[in-house]
């Protein structure tokens, strides 16, 4: 019984500093997936003049596009958005740069706001990049902490 219950802890621990190199690396994808949509975003707005709501329905964010059409701010739109990244990200500068950008789109001419959407692409790229420097510098350090952990709460137990 002891070996099993030994062998669930230390499985759990595992399972739990790979879980978090995961979970730094959805941050990565999605920091990527949203400088993508930014960039898309400042093309449509310098080249092509698209109002906004046409843009978030083409990237497929049809419930945004929706809230604009029917005369909201951009900024009171993007609200459920950013509150989302907080969720992931803290209050961080990723939740900054996103909520700074949804306050000038749409509140300016397009050039001012093809330039806050490189600002924001500008500033998400720098966070990405540091997440994934800390994600190599520190890949090893949160998958062995949580098994070491796990195994001294063993020695302890048994």
């Amino acid at each position: 019984m002891k070996i099993a219950g030994a062998a669930m802890l230390l499985g759990a621990c595992f399972l739990f500093g790979f879980g978090w190199t995961g979970t730094m690396r959805k941050r990565i994808t999605l920091l990527e997936n949203l400088c993508g949509v930014i960039r898309r975003m400042e093309t449509d707005l310098r080249q092509q003049n698209k109002p906004l709501a046409e843009i978030m329905e083409q990237e497929g964010f049809a419930s945004l596009a929706k809230e604009l059409r029917t005369g909201k701010l951009f900024s009171q739109a993007a609200e459920p958005l950013v509150k989302r990244l907080e969720h992931l990200f803290g209050n961080g500068e990723t939740v900054t740069a996103v909520a700074e950008l949804a306050w000038n789109l749409g509140r300016y001419d397009c050039t001012t706001q093809a330039e806050a959407c490189k600002r924001a692409c500008f500033r998400l790229e720098a966070c990405k990049n540091q997440l994934e420097q800390e994600l190599a510098e520190k890949q090893r350090l949160y998958r062995t902490v949580p098994v070491a952990l796990g195994g001294m709460v063993l020695l302890i137990a048994i």
